[in-house]
C-alpha cells in the first residue's frame, strides 16, 4: 500500500533534496479539485468574438485543463481564420485551448483548428491523448468565398460540458430546489382556527420551509392576521363560513451539485404526490447552464408515469437560464435539434404548465444550417417566455412549437429571424402574445395553420417579414379546406425592416379565417377571410 503527501519544504543534507516534486505531483492533485474548464465570472472569460476581417478576438481570463492553469491578462486580437473554402462549400472551425506537455512546448495556448469543408459542415474532433487535450471556446462557422466573420457565425462552446464547460469544484456544490406544496379548505362553519395537513410538512421541525397562508386570495401576514404552532394556524379575526383558506408550503430539496440525483429526488416526490392525490407546484432555480435540459428532465418524468389527470406547474426563476446544448436531435429535419422537450409526441393525461415570467430570455446556442424546435411535444402549455431564435448563417429553420395538439401560450415574446422557412406555430391558442418572424430566404410566417388544426389569436402584436423577391409574408395563413384561423384585437403594424417585405396580415385561400376587431393597415389574401369590424390603422407598437 503506497501512501503520499504533500507539500512540504525540502531540507538539503550533503547536496541532497529529502522531498522532491515534480509539476505532475501538484497538477495531478490540483485536477481531483478543479474541472477542467474556463472560469465563469462577470469579466465573460475568454470568449471568443469577431474581429476585423477574418480575425478573432479572445478575451482576458483564465482556465484550467487537467490541473495546469491558463491565465491572460489582456485581449488577444490575432487570432486568424484561414481563408475560406471557395464554391458552395462552407466548413466549422473550432477556437480551442491547447494542452501540450510534450518536452518541446509544456505550454496552454489558443489555436484554431480547421474543419473540412462539406455541404452540411461538421465541427472538427478535438484531440485529446497523452500529451495533448484541448477544450473548445467557440465553433466558427466559414462560409464559402468569405472574406470577413462577425459574430453570427461564431458559436460559444464555454459551457458546454461535452467541449469545453466552465470550471468548477470536482467536489459537488450543493444544489436545491424548492418544491411547493398546497392545501385548501372551505369552511363549512366560522372559526378562528384550522388544522392543515400536508404530508411533506415535518411539524416537529427541522425542515428548511416557508409557509404562506391565504383567505380568499388575500396573502396573511404572519404575527399580524395570524400565529402559527406546528400545523395549526390560529386567526387574530374570526373566518367566517365560505371562507377559503389555502396553505403554501414551500420545501428545499438538496441534491450534491447532481442534476440527475435531483431530478430523482423529485420523481420519488411526484411518485409521493401522485397517491396522495395533492396538488403540484414546483419552483426551478436556474443555474445558468443547460437549463433547458434540466427543466426538459423534469418535465419527462412526470409525463412518464401517465397514469391519471394529474397536473405539474413549474415556475422558472433566476436570471440566466442557460440553454447553450440541445436536450436532443441531430440537426435533420426528421431529427430537429430540440431545446425544450416539455410534451409528449402523443397526447397525454397529465399536464405540464411551465411559468417563465420570473426568468431570463430564453435565447438557444442555435448551430448553423439546422433545424430546430424550441419548445417540442403536444399540450404545451407556457406562460411569460420570452425568447429569441436567431440564426442567419446556412439553411437555418426554427419552430417554436412543433406539436399539433392543445398548445396555449400566455403573455409570451417570440422573435425569429433565420434564413430558411420558420414559424411560431401550426396549432394552439395565444393570448396577448407578441411575435416577430424574419425569413430571410424563405416565406416569414407567423402561423401557417396545419391540416385539421386551428390557431386563436388573442390580442397581441405580430408582424411578419420575408427578405425573398418572390416569395410572401403573413401573421396567419389558412391554406387548407380542413383548418381554421381566428384573429381576435390582434394588432398587426406595417413597419419598414431594411432588406425584408411585409406582404399580407392574413392569407386564406382555403379553410375558414376569422378577423374581428383586428388593427393592421395590411391587407388580406383570399376569399376565405372574413372580415369583422376591423381598423385599418398602425398605431403604437410595442
Amino acid at each position: 500500500m503506497a501512501q503520499t503527501s504533500g507539500f512540504f519544504d525540502a531540507i538539503e543534507t550533503e547536496g541532497v533534496y529529502d522531498r522532491t516534486y515534480s509539476s505532475a505531483d501538484y497538477c495531478d492533485n490540483l485536477a481531483t479539485i478543479i474541472k477542467s474548464g474556463v472560469r465563469y465570472s462577470e469579466d465573460d472569460d475568454l470568449k471568443i468574438t469577431a474581429a476585423n476581417g477574418m480575425y478573432l478576438t479572445l478575451a482576458a481570463g483564465r482556465a484550467w485543463i487537467n490541473g495546469h492553469y491558463f491565465y491572460s491578462d489582456t485581449a488577444e486580437t490575432n487570432l486568424l481564420i484561414s481563408t475560406a473554402p471557395t464554391g458552395e462549400l462552407s466548413r466549422i472551425d473550432a477556437v480551442v485551448l491547447r494542452l501540450d506537455t510534450s518536452e518541446e512546448v509544456r505550454a496552454i495556448y489558443p489555436d484554431i483548428v480547421k474543419g473540412t469543408a462539406a455541404a452540411e459542415p461538421v465541427a472538427p474532433t478535438l484531440t485529446r491523448n497523452d500529451t495533448i487535450y484541448e477544450i473548445a471556446l467557440a465553433y466558427v462557422k466559414v462560409n464559402a468565398n468569405a472574406r470577413e466573420i462577425t459574430d453570427d457565425n461564431i458559436t460559444d462552446m464555454r459551457s458546454n460540458n461535452s467541449v469545453c464547460g466552465w470550471a468548477s469544484s470536482v467536489t459537488p456544490a450543493i444544489m436545491s430546489m424548492l418544491q411547493e406544496y398546497t392545501w385548501r379548505e372551505v369552511l363549512t362553519t366560522s372559526t378562528t382556527t384550522i388544522t392543515f395537513n400536508i404530508p411533506q410538512f415535518n411539524a416537529d421541525g427541522g425542515d428548511a420551509v416557508i409557509i404562506d397562508v391565504y383567505t380568499n386570495g388575500i396573502l396573511d401576514v404572519a404575527g399580524v392576521d395570524y400565529t402559527r404552532v406546528k400545523n395549526i394556524i390560529t386567526f387574530t379575526n374570526t373566518r367566517l363560513a365560505g371562507s377559503e383558506i389555502v396553505v403554501k408550503l414551500k420545501k428545499s430539496i438538496e441534491a450534491d451539485g447532481d442534476i440527475e440525483k435531483l431530478t430523482g429526488i423529485v420523481e420519488e416526490l411526484q411518485n409521493d404526490m401522485n397517491a396522495l392525490n395533492v396538488d403540484q407546484d414546483y419552483i426551478y432555480v436556474c443555474t445558468g447552464i443547460n437549463d433547458n435540459i434540466k427543466i426538459s428532465n423534469i418535465c419527462q418524468k412526470f409525463l412518464n408515469n401517465d397514469v391519471d389527470n394529474a397536473m405539474l406547474k413549474i415556475r422558472v426563476v433566476g436570471g440566466n437560464l442557460g440553454a447553450s446544448t440541445p436536450f436532443s436531435g441531430n440537426g435533420s429535419s426528421a431529427t430537429p435539434y430540440v431545446w425544450f422537450q416539455l410534451g409528449k409526441t402523443t397526447t397525454t393525461n397529465r399536464r405540464v404548465i411551465i411559468d417563465f415570467s420570473n426568468s431570463g430570455q430564453i435565447a438557444p446556442s442555435i448551430p448553423a444550417g439546422g433545424n430546430n424546435v424550441i419548445f417540442a411535444g403536444k399540450d404545451v402549455n407556457i406562460t411569460g417566455a420570452a425568447v429569441q431564435a436567431v440564426e442567419t448563417a446556412g439553411a437555418t429553420a426554427v419552430k417554436i412549437f412543433d406539436g399539433l395538439g392543445d398548445i396555449f401560450a400566455q403573455d409570451c415574446f417570440f422573435r425569429i429571424n433565420t434564413l430558411s422557412n420558420s414559424y411560431i406555430a401550426q396549432s394552439g391558442t395565444f393570448t396577448n402574445c407578441r411575435g416577430h418572424v424574419a425569413c430571410k430566404d424563405a416565406g416569414g410566417y407567423c402561423f401557417p395553420v396545419a391540416p385539421t388544426c386551428a390557431v386563436i389569436i388573442n390580442g397581441g402584436e405580430y408582424r411578419a417579414y420575408t427578405g425573398k423577391t418572390d416569395s410572401y409574408s403573413a401573421v396567419l395563413c389558412v391554406w387548407y379546406t380542413n383548418a381554421a384561423g381566428i384573429a381576435e384585437s390582434v394588432k398587426a403594424p406595417k413597419i419598414t425592416q431594411s432588406g425584408y417585405t411585409q406582404t399580407w396580415f392574413c392569407s386564406a385561400p382555403s379553410g375558414y379565417a376569422v378577423l374581428n376587431h383586428c388593427i393592421t393597415q395590411l391587407t388580406n389574401n383570399g376569399n376565405s377571410v372574413t372580415n369583422v369590424n376591423n381598423i385599418p390603422l398602425t398605431i403604437y407598437s410595442t
